[in-house]
Order: C-alpha cells, then structure tokens, then sequence
C-alpha cells in the first residue's frame, strides 16, 4: 500500500514536472508571436531563467525564419551559439538589434528598422536584424562570441532595445 502511494506520487510529480516544461516552452514560442517591444516588456518581468528560454525560442523562431528566406541555415546559427562557455542568448539579441539598428541609420534605413521594431513580430524583426547584418558582413560568430561578455548595457537589459535612435541623436 505504501508503496503503491509513493509510486503514484513520484509518477504525478514527473508528470507534472514534464507538463510545465513543455507549456512553458510553448508559451514562450507563443511570445515570438508579439511586436518586439511587446517582447522586451514582457522579457524584462522575466526571472533570469525564464528571459534566456524565451531568447532560446526568439532566436530559433527567427533563424527558422531566416532558412526559409534562404538567408542562413538554422544549423549555422546554431553553431554560433554552441560551444561558447559563458554565451549569453539576451546579449546576443541586444548586439544583433543594436548593431543591426547602427547600420540602418548610417543607410539611411532607419525608418525601415523603426517600421520592423514597432509593428513586426519578434521574430521576424530579429530575422530582419539578422539580414542587415549578414547582408553587411557582420561575422554572426563574432557577434555570438562578443555575447559571452558580461554586460551591463547600461543596467537597462533588454530595454537598452526600445532606445532607438538616442544614441544618433534622434
């Protein structure tokens, strides 16, 4: 009887334990679904745990979409991001984002990248940083290395994002 109990326990708590797992992985593919500042705000309310699953899945949704578009693979992006120590997926989104931002003011393309951060998905105006960026020789290696460093990106977080155009005076 004993030990009957204690089976159906430790079965209901793996059980469960599965179960929030994968509704907390689908939400946060759900979450891509939103406008990148929508993201941002809801990242930055985040534990430190759930805003790196969430970058996990901001990443991957954006280099499947990159795929598609025939941009880089998948499996690339992966390998940038594997086999560095300390890789921190949130720095690597705000590099992407910031660089990517940097390089459309000095095209002249702000705009366009002020059009993608407010009304595009997540996902796809990180893909859309991702292109500016390849399509400007930005090693995406270097960038993934570059995240390994400890930054403060001014104590903001991911908010340092929603700064478009301070830094150009705008």
């Amino acid at each position: 009887m004993n030990i009957s109990l204690l089976l159906l326990f430790i079965i209901c708590a793996v059980f469960f334990s599965v179960y929030k797992f994968f509704k907390n992985s689908q939400q946060a593919d759900t979450y891509t679904l939103l406008p990148m500042r929508q993201w941002i705000v809801l990242a930055n309310s985040r534990h430190a745990g759930g805003v790196e699953k969430m970058s996990y899945s901001l990443l991957i949704q954006s280099g499947a979409i990159l795929e598609k578009n025939g941009v880089i693979t998948l499996s690339e992006l992966r390998r940038s991001m594997r086999g560095l120590s300390s890789f921190r997926k949130e720095n690597f989104i705000i590099l992407a984002v910031k660089t990517a931002e940097s390089i459309s003011y000095e095209n002249g393309r702000i705009g366009a990248y002020r059009n993608s951060l407010e009304n595009s998905e997540a996902r796809f105006h990180l893909a859309y940083c991702f292109s500016v960026l390849i399509s400007n020789h930005i090693v995406i290696d270097e960038l993934a290395n570059a995240s390994t460093y400890q930054s403060e990106f001014k104590g903001k977080g991911l908010s340092f994002i929603l700064d478009v155009g301070k830094s150009f005076g705008d």
